[in-house]
């Protein structure tokens, strides 16, 4: 029995990235800038869970164009104190790379990064809606 309602749970939890990087379903995004990333820039990931590959880098300083926002279970930096905050931002590419490459809001598919190192251009972030 237990085990049932755990599956029916696990079916109604939000989309927070357990697919691959996927289609972009358009609409309104917001800017983003990668900051304290260093010099091997922040990471683009196909989810903002632990089985996410990475999918690209967007360098320091880079504005990246995020869709909405997601806390998920995965926090891969835990020292920072900044939890497990994941933004789901507009990329040109879903196949696995680390090349540095450039986000526009009209860009076909979707990554994750991870929101210790993305800052919103709008103060609190409270512009960027929860996915």
């Amino acid at each position: 029995m237990l085990a049932l309602l755990a599956a029916a749970a696990i079916a109604f939890l939000p989309d927070w990235g357990r697919d691959d990087a996927r289609r972009s379903t358009g609409g309104d995004v917001e800017p983003l800038v990668v900051t304290r990333a260093g010099p091997l820039g922040l990471i683009v990931r196909s989810s903002g869970m632990r089985d996410g590959e990475q999918i690209g880098s967007a360098a320091e300083g880079q504005t990246l164009w995020a869709e909405c926002r997601a806390v998920t279970d995965f926090d891969p930096r835990p020292d920072t104190g900044q939890g497990s905050n994941w933004y789901r931002v507009r990329w040109p590419s879903p196949e696995p790379g680390k090349d540095f490459l450039s986000s526009t809001p009209q860009d076909e598919y979707t990554g994750w990064v991870y929101g210790a190192f993305a800052a919103p251009t709008t103060p609190g972030g409270a512009s960027v809606p929860r996915c």
